[in-house]
């Protein structure tokens, strides 16, 4: 039974050990908050952390939930916890591969990462779910007006060029900083960027997510590199 269990787990959350000692959640899913947020049972809280659900899909994927996990036996396998304490659980790859939201990765695991990268990708190119219409969730770099500040966005563009300064590392998609695209490296994040020759990235094709917020242009803060992918050039 406990072997049944933990593939069953595995099915569902992309997991490095899901019957490992190294847990901080077990039991039964008894509600689904949010589309990110599970009730135990026991009453804890688990939060999955890695997916981003846009609100027009928030039911959506919240009643798919409720199909896949709400009532099953599970054990959470903890990436860390929120700074409220409770457990955070790796994302769930089959929410992403049937387009219920994007791939939003938090942490240096590249392999993970690549999971999400490979779902979402599925999903986009079968038109599934929210990827029906792709334009309301990709931006091109080269039109910065029409990338929507303080949303979580993907983009994509070309890499005009890279400036390394004291302070920060600026990623520029042309050739007025006041107003177009730039992706933004601060210092407490550069060394998680350490093994990059950032030069190189000159003229390459990139799909990049995150926040944006408005500095001159659209801007958007990296503070890993899973959030960068590079794009058949």
């Amino acid at each position: 039974m406990k072997n049944l269990r933990c593939f069953f787990l595995a099915a569902f959350l992309l997991l490095a050990d899901p019957c490992s000692a190294e847990t901080t959640a077990s039991g039964i899913v008894a509600g689904i908050r949010s589309s990110t947020d599970f009730v135990m049972t026991d009453g804890r809280n688990a939060k999955m952390t890695g997916v981003y659900v846009p609100t027009a899909w928030e039911d959506r994927a919240r009643q798919w939930l409720e199909t896949q996990i709400k009532n099953t036996p599970l054990t959470l396998a903890a990436a860390g916890t929120d700074r409220y304490g409770q457990p955070l659980i790796e994302p769930d790859s089959e929410m992403l591969r049937q387009g219920l939201g994007l791939a939003m990765p938090d942490s240096q695991d590249q392999g993970l990462a690549a999971k999400l990268y490979a779902a979402e990708s599925d999903a986009r190119k079968n038109k599934r779910g929210l990827w029906e219409k792709e334009n309301d969730f990709i931006f091109s770099a080269s039109k910065p007006e029409t990338i929507p500040a303080d949303s979580f966005v993907i983009v994509e563009g070309k890499i005009l060029q890279v400036a390394e300064k004291k302070t920060r590392t600026y990623i520029n998609f042309g050739d007025d900083w006041k107003t177009d695209f730039t992706l933004s490296i601060p210092p407490s994040a550069r060394g998680y960027f350490q093994d990059i020759d950032f030069q190189s990235w000159t003229g390459k094709n990139i799909r990049a997510r995150g926040w944006v917020e408005k500095y001159n242009g659209p801007t958007i803060t990296l503070t890993h590199p899973a959030q960068i992918e590079i794009l058949p050039q």
